[in-house]
């Protein structure tokens, strides 16, 4: 049995690990929960997940669940307590409506590079290929779900179908009796049997 040959081996884990920082990147921005996945967004009675700067910084100002866009105002859930800005002093706001299931994708790059090192040579060419598809599609998925006003040809109508009140603040609602999305408990365990 030939010794294996230790180009090879650097050159495969080289490999994994471009492809550990090439696909790391991939997620919302958004907690953990904040967000219904995909399949079950078009039914989910929640706002999508508002990042608002007002100011020049890099982070948001203030970050929570989108209730309402109306023709002068903007609606955020901050925990328990909603949040009023006027559209004129806001620079942008980014919506994530729901959660693409990215790391899937991620993963699945990450396995279709590491299933490359049984190609011998042709891994110069099969390894980059599913690096630069993969995490192309990855980072794809990762941004589908935002929406970012202002933005190229967008407005702020187009933030309302991401809002809990599309149609915006009702007249006579208590705007104190808001509450935010309840986090998904893990699951109960269940003693083992005897």
């Amino acid at each position: 049995m030939p010794s294996p040959d230790p180009v090879a081996c650097l050159r495969q884990a080289l490999m994994v690990l471009v492809a550990l920082a090439v696909t790391g990147c991939a997620g919302i921005n958004a907690p953990r929960g904040s967000v219904p996945p995909v399949a079950v967004a078009p039914r989910d009675p929640f706002g999508g997940w508002a990042a608002v700067w007002e100011g020049k910084g890099y982070s948001p100002d203030f970050e929570g669940e989108l209730i309402a866009v109306s023709a002068d105002s903007v609606f955020v859930l901050v925990g328990d307590s909603l949040v009023a800005r006027s559209l004129k002093g806001i620079r942008r706001v980014r919506v994530v409506g729901y959660d693409p299931k990215a790391g899937d994708l991620m993963n699945w790059t990450l396995a279709g590079t590491l299933s490359t090192a049984s190609h011998g040579i042709v891994a110069i060419l099969s390894a980059p290929a599913w690096l630069l598809v993969g995490s192309a599609v990855t980072s794809s998925a990762a941004h589908s779900s935002e929406i970012n006003v202002p933005g190229y040809h967008r407005t702020w109508d187009d933030l309302k179908p991401y809002a809990r009140l599309p149609q915006g603040i009702p007249s006579g609602l208590d705007r104190s009796a808001l509450r935010r999305r309840p986090r998904a408990s893990p699951p109960a365990r269940t003693p083992p049997r005897p």
